[in-house]
């Protein structure tokens, strides 16, 4: 029975990944923030507390026993201001963490490690031709800075080393509690807010949470040294209008749907300064694995 340390497992996508394994007779270790985490995990995860992570984080009792490691810990969904101490604080945690984590995993002679990055390494967000892995890189946030920086010494790391490392590229989550921008859509829905989307066909490739789980999985089940790095997503686009059905479908709530064309609503968003927010929500995000 192989033993996987999953790092952030409280969280939404740890949560899911650990009760998966669980069921299918994984050990499991899960690194946490702080103790009161841990009554967030499903039962038979073992949790270890590590606090703030950074690049002098010591993961020995998190890696003891560990064959495999699954890096989800990572500043996420935290709004970015422009200054010093937030670039600081998404590259300690991001980049020096994660470096420091496989540098010590790889002297314990672990056999897979699988590091969830971001597509957000290409600083657009939205498509005209698809997105291949190997797109031009031009991370415009810290975020994507950090996970780009971290992708670059992960791969120096193992490169030359006896383990494989997986390095996952995914798109927007979703499923039913998801966090970030599926929670904004379906928090209005609950409240029962008009949305103006009924008429908003583009196509996005986003990524349901037992997918990305799946695919998690293949990845540290290869130990084939070497690294690979790849999309994580559905295999098939869903609009802006299909994601809050279902959407409203897990909320049990029906969604308030009504028609605007989309160039009116993109004018609209434009004039308010909310372009970007545009672009994620009606514009078209295609990729495709080369």
């Amino acid at each position: 029975m192989r033993r996987i340390l999953v790092t952030g497992a409280a969280g939404y996508i740890g949560r899911n990944l650990c009760s998966h394994l669980l069921k299918n007779g994984y050990e499991v270790t899960g690194s946490l923030l702080n103790e009161k985490e841990a009554e967030l995990l499903p039962e038979g995860v073992k949790p270890v507390v590590t606090g703030a992570i950074s690049g002098k984080t010591d993961w020995s009792e998190a890696l003891e026993g560990a064959d495999g490691v699954v890096h989800l810990a990572a500043i996420v969904h935290k709004k970015e201001t422009q200054d010093k101490e937030t670039e600081y604080l998404f590259r300690r945690t991001n980049t020096d963490a994660t470096a420091a984590l496989a540098k010590q995993a790889l002297e314990k002679k672990i056999r897979s490690f699988v590091f969830l990055s971001t597509v957000a390494v290409y600083g657009v967000n939205k498509t005209t031709e698809p997105l291949t892995v190997d797109s031009p890189i031009n991370p415009t946030t810290y975020y994507g800075k950090s996970k780009w920086e971290a992708e670059q010494k992960l791969t120096a790391l193992f490169e030359k080393a006896d383990s494989s490392l997986t390095i996952f590229r995914p798109t927007m989550v979703y499923g039913p509690k998801a966090p970030g921008n599926f929670a904004r859509l379906s928090k209005l829905i609950k409240m029962g807010i008009p949305l103006p989307f009924g008429s908003l066909n583009n196509q996005r490739h986003l990524l349901y949470i037992g997918r990305l789980v799946e695919l998690i999985i293949d990845g540290f089940e290869n130990t084939t040294p070497g690294v690979v790095v790849k999309f994580a997503s559905d295999s098939n686009t869903i609009s802006t209008k299909e994601l809050i059905l279902l959407a409203s479908e897990w909320e049990r709530k029906n969604a308030r749907l009504f028609p605007i064309p989309p160039i009116i609503l993109r004018c609209l968003f434009s004039l308010i300064g909310k372009r970007d927010e545009w672009d994620k929500l009606g514009a078209s995000f295609i990729v495709k694995d080369s």
